[in-house]
């Protein structure tokens, strides 16, 4: 098998395990909703790869996914042709059950995410009260310091990239979305790794516009989080789409993070400023520029997006 392929199927594999029914954790993001607690399965120590999360993380996750998809999708026609051939009245041409297959990777997620509140046990030397379903003992979380939580966190950005191409692919179905879209967002844009944080946004981006304060909520944490361009860029697209729903918090999102925010994140919010520059807020983008070195990045972004506000502002 190719390299590629490999790690492919590697990575489909920690996210192909144990059924349950959605429930969102206790403690997992105060958001003011409530869900009934009920048993989850957890995956089992077979569920984690043996491959290294560099070299998974390698493998695009959004493919990933989108083969698992197509899997199912194929065992649903083969399930419905048997069916049909053998005249039964459970034969349907509807799609797969989306809704049972988000389900599913919900369990997964709560039980990885049971995993991971557990750590602090583990490093203290004290595993008991741990279940035998996590990878405490796996090759990778032994490989390293950090083996075990990236090994967790690898399963996590598995299982979000699985569970926002169910919603797209249940959308292109004409159903509804199969989990909480919101909630599931809030949750994990507070988890301390860039990667997951990243699907939470991708997640958050889906969200219709109805939604659109939850999506600036999410966005706001996220760019007040984080130290990677990338991740804050991706926050600025999401603030720039929903801005009309509350301009003052994005206002003030996008300034703390000129202002407070580190090297990678100043640097990247200067370079994408236009969209947030109005007749009201040029005076404080003028007042930071004036406050930075004048050859820095930073200062060159800024009076570059300034310059370009007033030109369009003359026409």
């Amino acid at each position: 098998m190719q390299p590629r392929m490999r790690k492919l199927a590697t990575a489909m594999a920690i996210a192909a395990t144990a059924g349950g029914i959605y429930a969102i954790f206790a403690n997992g993001g105060n958001t003011g909703k409530t869900h009934s607690a009920v048993d989850i399965s957890t995956p089992s120590q077979a569920d984690f790869s043996a491959e290294s999360p560099s070299e998974i993380a390698d493998a695009d996750v959004d493919e990933i996914a989108k083969s698992k998809i197509e899997i199912l999708k194929k065992q649903n026609f083969a399930e419905r042709d048997s069916a049909l051939a053998a005249a039964s009245p459970a034969a349907s041409t509807s799609a797969f059950d989306v809704r049972e297959e988000a389900q599913r990777a919900m369990s997964r997620l709560i039980a990885t995410r049971k995993c991971e509140r557990l750590a602090g046990s583990i490093a203290l030397g004290n595993p008991s009260g741990i279940p035998s379903a996590c990878p405490t003992d796996h090759p990778l979380a032994l490989a390293t310091a950090s083996g075990y939580s990236d090994l967790l966190t690898q399963q996590t950005v598995n299982e979000l990239a699985f569970l926002k191409q169910l919603a797209i692919y249940a959308r292109s179905e004409k159903q509804s979305d199969p989990f909480d879209l919101v909630q599931v967002a809030k949750v994990y844009i507070q988890h301390p790794d860039d990667n997951v944080k990243e699907q939470a946004l991708e997640i958050a981006a889906l969200l219709p516009d109805r939604d659109g304060k939850e999506a600036l909520t999410i966005a706001t944490n996220a760019i007040d989080s984080t130290v990677s361009g990338p991740l804050a860029l991706q926050a600025l697209s999401l603030l720039s789409l929903h801005r009309e729903y509350d301009p003052q918090l994005v206002d003030k999102a996008v300034t703390t993070a000129l202002k407070d925010g580190g090297w990678h994140v100043r640097d990247a919010v200067a370079s994408q400023l236009l969209p947030f520059i109005t007749p009201s807020t040029r005076a404080e983008f003028v007042q930071i520029l004036a406050s930075e070195p004048v050859r820095s990045k930073v200062a060159l972004h800024i009076r570059l997006n300034l310059e370009e506000f007033d030109r369009m502002e003359r026409l």
